[in-house]
């Protein structure tokens, strides 16, 4: 555990400076180390935008501001790192753009159509996070020719 916390830092400093780099890889530890970090930073940005706000108003225009800001910085490190993260586990690097033009389009449908999009978007969903999940697969190679 200690040594995951070693990677929150450097691995949220690469997130930025490869927020560009689709063709590189990243390992299943600093892939986590990333989602971890940015999460945490997302969690201190919306709390910081709800206090510059008045804190009891649920969905004020600044706060759906920073909010949208947020995730448009966000958008394409995150694709970046999710690519080079399918990448290095040896999966397809269409599941990532796929997902996220489901979730896209699953928000302007209507209501009951909407319904069955979202089930299949999250059944879709399990196949990028069971990549993330796995070893590089020059590592997964190595087990196996040594078997």
């Amino acid at each position: 555990m200690k040594k995951f916390f070693s990677y929150l830092i450097p691995s949220y400093k690469e997130y930025w400076r490869k927020a560009a780099d689709f063709k590189g890889r990243t390992t299943r530890i600093e892939f986590w180390a990333t989602i971890t970090a940015s999460f945490i930073a997302t969690a201190v940005v919306l709390i910081i935008g709800k206090f510059i706000n008045n804190p009891t108003e649920v969905d004020s225009d600044i706060t759906v501001f920073i909010n949208t800001a947020w995730f448009l910085i966000n958008l394409m490190p995150m694709v970046a790192v999710e690519i080079r993260r399918l990448r290095d586990a040896g999966g397809s690097i269409w599941w990532s753009p796929a997902i996220l033009i489901a979730r896209l389009v699953a928000r302007t449908l209507d209501r009951p159509s909407r319904t069955y999009l979202v089930i299949a978007y999250l059944a879709v969903g399990l196949v990028p996070l069971w990549y993330n999940c796995q070893p590089s697969y020059d590592t997964k190679q190595k087990i196996q020719a040594s078997n």
